[in-house]
């Protein structure tokens, strides 16, 4: 952050009355740096902290912003997952080696795929997901079709060392469909 501050603008903030502000601007800065961090690239413990404060709102028939809303929706449709929306659960690990399944991961991928279908990101999946759904009969069959896609794009990024490639996840949902390239 400091390094968008030229020489000229140091010089003039060692007067008294420009200080104050300078250090106002750095702290929000900062501020909004940390809140920037945990919105778009949350630490385990934050984003399971969400997780479970937002079911805990919900219980309590609190009001829920956008997104809790729509992690309320997920978790009223994965009742198994109940149970580990607790502090319990923070530094918990299920080793996929195990046969386990990650609770926490499994509704971040869920709620991935809200977003990404809220906004047909990457182009033409909320089309797919509609297709998915009618031949499947089932919304969240469907849903669950869509994230073992995910999953996949996301699992050959990682062992490829590469950024994860859409073309990957789109070809997965047709290839459910039956739609071949």
């Amino acid at each position: 952050m400091q390094s968008s501050i030229g020489p000229s603008q140091l010089a003039i903030s060692d007067q008294p009355s420009v200080k104050p502000y300078r250090q106002a601007c750095f702290a929000i800065a900062n501020i909004k740096t940390q809140i920037d961090a945990m919105l778009f690239n949350p630490s385990r413990d934050e984003a399971r902290r969400f997780f479970i404060q937002t079911w805990q709102k919900h219980r309590q028939n609190h009001a829920l912003a956008d997104l809790e809303a729509v992690l309320v929706d997920v978790l009223m449709a994965h009742p198994e997952y109940h149970s580990y929306l607790s502090v319990d659960y923070l530094d918990h690990d299920w080793p996929p080696e195990h046969g386990d399944t990650n609770p926490f991961l499994h509704l971040s991928l869920h709620l991935a795929l809200a977003e990404q279908l809220s906004i047909d990101q990457p182009a033409g999946v909320r089309q797919l997901y509609q297709q998915l759904h009618q031949q499947q009969g089932d919304a969240h069959k469907a849903l669950h079709i869509m994230l073992d896609c995910l999953a996949e794009m996301i699992w050959q990024a990682q062992r490829n060392q590469t950024q994860p490639d859409p073309a990957i996840y789109l070809a997965g949902i047709r290839r459910h469909l039956g739609l071949f390239q």
